[in-house]
């Protein structure tokens, strides 16, 4: 739980849509397989429907396909999705910093100066 005080990120609503787009990838290939292994086509394809949603999700919310197979495997193996969540965090962190950062530039490069001349 967070302290009151505490400043939370510009990312911090970003990463948790993030995190929930993720989580649905998990659980929608967790039931499919499971759907799968007991010769269910309805929820086969019902899982299968939900997760191409659900990678779409993280396209707009530009999460990386890295990120997106991470999940897809943990799903596949058997892995909760709470084990892996801190990890994605982390990466949701550097990976939304960075494309801040890439964003603002305080002052031109030389070669655009001379363009602005």
């Amino acid at each position: 739980m967070m302290n009151c005080m505490e400043k939370r990120s510009p990312d911090h609503a970003l990463i948790i849509e993030q995190i929930g787009s993720l989580r649905s990838i998990h659980f929608w290939r967790m039931n499919q397989l499971k759907a799968r292994s007991e010769g269910d086509q309805y929820e086969m394809s019902r899982s299968d429907k939900a997760i191409r949603l659900a990678m779409d999700q993280c396209d707009e919310l530009q999460v990386t396909f890295k990120l997106q197979n991470q999940t897809l495997m943990a799903a596949e193996q058997r892995v909760p999705f709470s084990s892996i969540e801190k990890n994605i965090k982390n990466e949701l962190k550097i990976n939304n910093g960075a494309r801040r950062k890439a964003k603002v530039r305080t002052k031109p490069k030389d070669d655009e100066l001379e363009i602005l001349r």
